[in-house]
């Protein structure tokens, strides 16, 4: 649903958005709605955002999500104006923001708390493209993430 929505955002904004066809979540697999919704959202709204204050002529975002081995991978990319080197330290800082208005500086902070709340991992890249990629550990429907929390017993 949260994809939908953003396709349909994307149109409204001129921004080309592109969902890799091989994007997917096996149904066994075990993570809350709400903190997918938080990832995914708020990172393709900030690539939205970058884009509007971009003079691109061709504005493009790029989305994947997919299992590879033992973790979802969730793969955000756009074209827009990159992130400073100056503060690429500071963009997961709750708060800290190169927008105008209210509200803003928290996106990414809930998507790192989210992240973190999960095992996950978040990284980036950015030059000509700003790429996000994130991990998060697979679990199935019973299985805990984290340390194997069982006892073993010698008799």
């Amino acid at each position: 649903g949260i994809i939908l929505g953003k396709y349909n955002r994307a149109r409204e904004l001129n921004i080309n958005f592109e969902i890799d066809r091989a994007s997917h979540i096996p149904h066994e697999v075990v993570i809350p709605d709400n903190e997918l919704v938080c990832i995914v959202g708020n990172l393709i709204e900030n690539a939205f955002e970058a884009l509007r204050g971009s003079d691109q002529p061709l504005k493009e975002v790029y989305v994947k999500i997919f299992p590879r081995r033992r973790f979802l991978t969730i793969t955000v990319k756009d074209n827009g104006p990159g992130i400073p080197v100056t503060i690429k330290k500071q963009i997961f800082q709750r708060g800290f923001t190169t927008k105008e208005g209210k509200n803003k500086g928290i996106g990414l902070s809930l998507v790192k708390q989210c992240i973190d709340n999960l095992r996950g991992t978040i990284r980036f890249h950015s030059d000509r493209h700003t790429i996000f990629l994130v991990k998060i550990p697979l679990k199935s429907e019973g299985e805990s993430i984290g340390k194997d929390q069982s006892v073993n017993r010698r008799g």
